[in-house]
């Protein structure tokens, strides 16, 4: 499922979601999840929080993403994309990104801010070529 051009990965400022009453909301200010010094959101083990389509993952989930770069993204969902906004609930419509970061804008890198591409930052280069569930044991 994963298309050819993934290499725009979008972000949005995690301060936008704000009902109290999801799952989103609440995993996203618990004592688990945390700012790091480079704006993006991270859970305590290290994974980056990101929105991402319901045929990749639910919120909670760990996933393990491959960039042709030959970057390995370990990933937490911490927002799920609504269906109206995606493509077969994976790439989002408006701007074809499979993956959306979730940070504190003003922290983030500048060049990623003023492209809105997060594939501007070291680490995060590439094309997603293959995306894994993480299963806990």
């Amino acid at each position: 499922m994963v298309s050819k051009d993934n290499s725009f990965k979008s972000y949005m400022d995690y301060r936008k979601v704000t009902d109290q009453t999801t799952k989103q909301y609440k995993l996203i200010h618990s004592k688990e999840i945390s700012v790091g010094t480079d704006g993006i959101l991270r859970d305590t083990k290290g994974s980056m929080g990101v929105a991402i389509g319901s045929a990749y993952g639910e919120v909670g989930d760990s996933l393990i993403l491959t960039t042709d770069a030959g970057n390995i993204i370990n990933v937490i969902v911490l927002d799920q994309k609504s269906t109206k906004d995606t493509v077969k609930n994976a790439n989002q419509k408006d701007d074809s990104s499979m993956i959306e970061f979730l940070v504190q804008v003003d922290l983030i890198d500048e060049k990623a801010r003023k492209t809105g591409n997060m594939s501007q930052i070291k680490g995060l280069e590439g094309n997603i070529i293959k995306i894994e569930k993480v299963i806990e044991k």
